[in-house]
């Protein structure tokens, strides 16, 4: 008989650097920390968000070391939290995946891409195939569970769990009113793949016709390529500006200040954005482009969910023009934001406890208990 005598190991990447699978996976941590278990954490995270061959080179030996340290521990635990990597770091999870199913241990899969979720591919089905019909795989929301089990006959366990369970909600539904549409934020990393191009044309836009609206820049820059080019914009414009990376209290200042967030997206794989359930969370509305689980994340209430066939800037322009002209409008929409909010943790929350429950072993004493 196998005996478990450690917690659950934690296999993904954890801050730093900052993105949106380490700060959930962080979160998860500290919710499996709050029921009592202290888990086993083997970072696989990259040295920086910088994709060159040295930070590439670097996260392979990285993952070596974390291998052998899965090996260390895994007969000795009962569970693996395995946060899926969106790309060829996929093969990587695939051998942490191998040694568990060896090791006996019950898989937990978090998923936080859609880069294998429009079709089916072969290194996804190898790693589910590997994990088996009793992995549980832990999805962001209705609408990828669907895209899951379309592409992936083989997942039979497949819970959705949204990432706003796992948002630090530091305001408590207490916020300042607000009656229009006065200052414009973009937050997070600062890419193409962000679109951080398509923000800065809806500025000129109304820095052109002397509109007296205000523009925010934060977030780190994803390397100097784009910092010049950013900065040069900037520069030029008198309704803009760069306020630098922001976290924790500052970021919350952040949402304070603005009343309109954008979020330009132009990577095809985005799933569930933290920054727009932090924007919603604090009463922002958001307006963003579609692509993975944001049209689930963003009603008409709540702001406006842009399509392909439209022009992003035209689109804020156009709401802006509606939400201050309209009295009490504006005020309506940043509550139901609020609202969503609300709407998305709720109704995740039980589905959490289940997990920490059976990550926590819990669940297995209460069947000890029933027995």
């Amino acid at each position: 008989m196998k005996l478990h005598t450690l917690p659950v190991i934690m296999v993904g990447a954890f801050p730093p650097p900052v993105h949106g699978m380490a700060n959930v996976n962080a979160a998860v941590k500290s919710a499996l920390e709050t029921y009592g278990v202290t888990p086993i954490t083997i970072d696989t995270s990259p040295s920086s968000l910088q994709r060159g061959l040295l930070s590439r080179l670097g996260r392979i030996l990285v993952v070596i070391q974390g291998l052998f340290q899965f090996l260390f521990f895994s007969f000795r635990s009962k569970s693996m939290y395995l946060s899926v990597s969106g790309g060829l770091g996929r093969i990587y999870d695939l051998c942490f995946l191998i040694v568990a199913r060896v090791s006996q241990m019950k898989i937990y899969l978090h998923h936080h891409s859609y880069s294998y979720l429009h079709h089916a591919d072969f290194i996804s089905k190898l790693m589910f195939y590997v994990a088996g019909g009793a992995a549980t795989h832990l999805v962001l929301g209705q609408c990828m569970k669907a895209d899951m089990e379309l592409h992936y006959p083989m997942v039979k366990k497949c819970i959705p769990i949204s990432n706003a369970v796992f948002l630090n909600d530091l305001r408590k539904g207490q916020f300042r009113t607000k009656e229009r549409v006065i200052c414009i934020g973009f937050i997070g990393n600062i890419s193409i793949a962000k679109g951080i191009d398509d923000f800065l044309t809806t500025c000129e836009k109304f820095n052109d016709c002397n509109s007296d609206m205000k523009f925010l820049i934060a977030g780190p820059f994803e390397d100097e390529l784009i910092h010049d080019m950013v900065m040069d914009k900037v520069n030029g414009l008198r309704n803009t500006d760069y306020i630098g990376p922001k976290y924790d209290h500052e970021k919350e200042d952040f949402y304070n200040e603005i009343d309109l967030l954008l979020f330009p997206t132009n990577y095809i794989n985005e799933a569930e954005p933290l920054t727009i359930l932090e924007a919603l969370s604090n009463a922002v509305p958001v307006i963003s482009k579609s692509r993975g689980c944001i049209s689930g994340m963003i009603s008409d209430k709540s702001g406006r969910v842009t399509f392909t066939e439209e022009c992003f800037s035209d689109v804020v322009v156009s709401m802006t023009e509606v939400w201050n002209s309209t009295p009490d409008l504006y005020a309506e929409v940043s509550i139901s934001a609020r609202h969503q909010y609300e709407a998305l943790k709720e109704g995740s929350l039980e589905n959490l406890c289940q997990l920490l429950n059976d990550l926590s072993g819990i669940s297995d004493e209460k069947d000890v208990n029933n027995d």
